[in-house]
């Protein structure tokens, strides 16, 4: 509670001795604050929750002044006093526990002019009020369905009315005129969505089957520009030429290097053969010169030679091997890569078909959806009114759980309510005859 400047000039200097004559004066300020408060004394008994928002005030303390709100946990967070236990009380007897721990508390005041004052806290000064409640929220066949501020005494029809009343249809469209221009650009667009993924499936159909031309004929899409189809089917053909290409050249270039590779293959054999027959001479002549050796027809430099020659052929031959096995596996190598590319491109494939199908799918039941939403935009939407007859239940917890209330339009809500708003679909089909039937006919 806010108190004059003129107060403040006057009292908000006194020592400790001055005390007596201001409680005076709180005296009175507190019997005139109580007028204000028996006014809202009928919500007095409500019973405060987490997410309320409470003022906070001291008589004569401005900077003390705060607005704090319940946390989760129920407790509240107060000036001098700290965290209270709030949730689950009435502001009554909240008020009351706050009063009780403010008694007899001492604060010290600095005044403007650097002075000191000691003010002892007798409670009376307490102003505690309700400032926000928790929000109520409202759902089903509302137009805005959401949550909303609660003000005391706030009734179902007015939550309802802030939620922009009954939306009997649900067609949250907007402008009538704009709307099914809307429509039918989205209904273009999916179409040529949709004559894109046929043809492109017709495409890798054609790659799987290893056709060398790619044939569209049989695509159509009624209702499409027949420029736009053809640039459609320009585009796979262009794509199927050019992936087919390229898969033919990485072939075409895998077998040519398997072909080199098994010439060189079988020059090495050649080769490897000559070798061999060169390093069993080698080795026939160093047994004849160890025979001459042994009998003293040659001298022992010759077993010398004989085995360093026998040596370096047995060397080139098994060169010779090496390299040959080493062409074998790259050979190998080449031909399991052939056998992957082909499985890889075919996986692509089907993977790619896959996708185009459940994509084609999902373009028809967007065009069907599309096509439902330009029958309703052309009819004449149904008026909002209560003869609709809608059914109002109000969930309100409380300490033992979720209470269920049946409602009419001038029930009352609590912070906390959650409203259901639902209209029977019988009530609907009434008033769309009705509507129909009040319709002049030319």
């Amino acid at each position: 509670m806010m108190v004059s400047d003129t107060w403040r000039a006057t009292f908000g200097s006194m020592t400790r001795s001055a005390l007596p004559g201001l409680r005076v004066l709180r005296t009175y300020a507190v019997a005139a604050v109580g007028l204000v408060l028996a006014s809202t004394a009928a919500r007095a008994e409500y019973t405060l929750q987490p997410g309320d928002t409470l003022d906070f005030a001291l008589l004569g303390m401005t900077d003390l002044k705060q607005r704090s709100t319940i946390g989760p946990d129920g407790e509240i967070s107060l000036p001098l006093v700290g965290q209270v236990k709030a949730a689950g009380q009435t502001l009554t007897h909240l008020k009351a526990t706050v009063k009780g721990l403010l008694a007899s508390r001492l604060y010290r005041q600095i005044t403007t002019d650097g002075r000191e004052n000691m003010i002892v806290i007798g409670g009376e000064e307490l102003s505690l009020d309700v400032a926000t409640y928790r929000p109520i929220y409202v759902s089903g066949d509302v137009l805005k369905a959401g949550e909303q501020p609660f003000r005391p005494g706030m009734t179902v029809r007015q939550a309802v009315s802030v939620a922009g009343g009954f939306d009997i249809l649900k067609l949250k469209l907007g402008n009538p005129l704009i709307d099914p221009i809307d429509f039918k650009a989205q209904l273009g667009a999916d179409m040529a969505e949709y004559a894109r993924e046929q043809a492109r499936t017709a495409r890798i159909q054609a790659e799987l089957a290893g056709a060398a031309e790619l044939n569209l004929d049989s695509i159509t899409a009624p209702g499409l520009p027949a420029a736009t189809m053809e640039r459609i089917k320009d585009t796979e053909r262009k794509t199927f030429a050019a992936r087919t290409a390229d898969l033919k050249k990485e072939m075409d270039w895998l077998r040519d290097t398997i072909g080199t590779a098994e010439k060189r293959m079988a020059t090495l054999g050649e080769q490897q053969d000559k070798e061999l027959e060169g390093n069993r001479e080698d080795l026939a002549e160093l047994e004849r010169v160890k025979e001459l050796v042994s009998r003293g027809s040659a001298p022992i430099t010759r077993i010398i030679d004989a085995r360093r020659t026998s040596l370096f052929s047995a060397t080139r031959v098994l060169q010779t091997t090496m390299s040959a096995q080493t062409l074998e596996r790259d050979r190998d190598e080449l031909k399991r890569k052939i056998v992957k590319v082909a499985d890889e491109y075919r996986m692509a494939l089907l993977n790619q078909a896959q996708e185009s199908t459940l994509k084609m799918a999902t373009l028809r039941a967007r065009m069907d959806g599309v096509r439902e939403k330009m029958g309703i935009a052309s009819a004449p939407r149904l008026v909002q009114t209560e003869a609709a007859k809608p059914t109002l239940v109000i969930f309100r917890k409380d300490g033992q759980g979720i209470e269920r209330i049946e409602a009419a339009l001038d029930s009352e809500l609590t912070p906390g309510d959650v409203v259901e708003v639902t209209v029977p679909v019988s009530d609907i089909l009434n008033l769309s005859a009705q509507t129909a039937e009040a319709v002049p006919t030319r």
